[in-house]
């Protein structure tokens, strides 16, 4: 991207994602800015700094499993992998969830030596009704509440791992170890919400945050 603004291609080094839930998928970035189609009518964008220079992470926490608390009122980072497909989460609030996901009586196995919650039967024939995962984003200046709803398109066929006739829950134990205070946010987040990453404040502002 240095080398596109260098070229005179873009005005600033940025890039923006998104995905559609509509048939066919239509998915879109844009390098150099962001596009006002990935916002919602009525919506509008807002902006967090990070934590560092050094990754796009920002604070969080508040973390909610259909209400229940699972971060037992710490705060956590949250890392935008974009790279990793799915959502990683440190042991412990990987327990919590576990937790959360047997008191709502969903019929859902959480091995205790696995990392990962599944369903014995097809994701066509779960139901999770109303069923979310919210979290608070935050900086010193913004502070937001976002809530992940269950969809179709929130869980993952067990085809994809190999085992066929079964339903994941794309939420998973990270298994990082020295960094248990880190929720990874892979693609399916863009599902969802529209992100924009962009280091100008620092390229063009001098500031320690993107």
């Amino acid at each position: 991207m240095y080398q596109l603004k260098a070229a005179g291609k873009i005005d600033h080094i940025t890039f923006s994602v998104f995905t559609k839930q509509t048939i066919g998928f239509e998915s879109s970035i844009k390098f150099g800015s962001m596009d006002q189609e990935g916002i919602s009518m009525g919506g509008a964008m807002s902006i967090y700094k990070t934590i560092d220079l050094g990754q796009w992470a920002i604070k969080s926490s508040n973390f909610k499993a259909n209400g229940h608390d699972i971060s037992k009122k710490g705060e956590r980072n949250m890392k935008f992998s974009l790279h990793l497909p799915y959502v990683y989460i440190p042991d412990k609030d990987f327990t919590e969830l576990a937790i959360a996901l047997s008191l709502f009586n969903l019929d859902i196995n959480c091995g205790k030596t696995g990392n990962y919650c599944k369903f014995s039967k097809p994701c066509s024939d779960v139901n999770m009704g109303t069923w979310y995962l919210s979290f608070d984003l935050f900086d010193d200046s913004t502070l937001n509440n976002y809530a992940l709803p269950f969809s179709s398109y929130f869980m993952i066929d067990g085809e994809t791992f190999g085992d066929k006739g079964t339903c994941y829950f794309p939420v998973f134990k990270s298994g990082v170890i020295g960094d248990q205070d880190s929720w990874y946010i892979g693609n399916m987040f863009i599902r969802y919400f529209y992100l924009s990453f962009d280091m100008s404040p620092h390229d063009e502002k001098g500031k320690d945050y993107i």
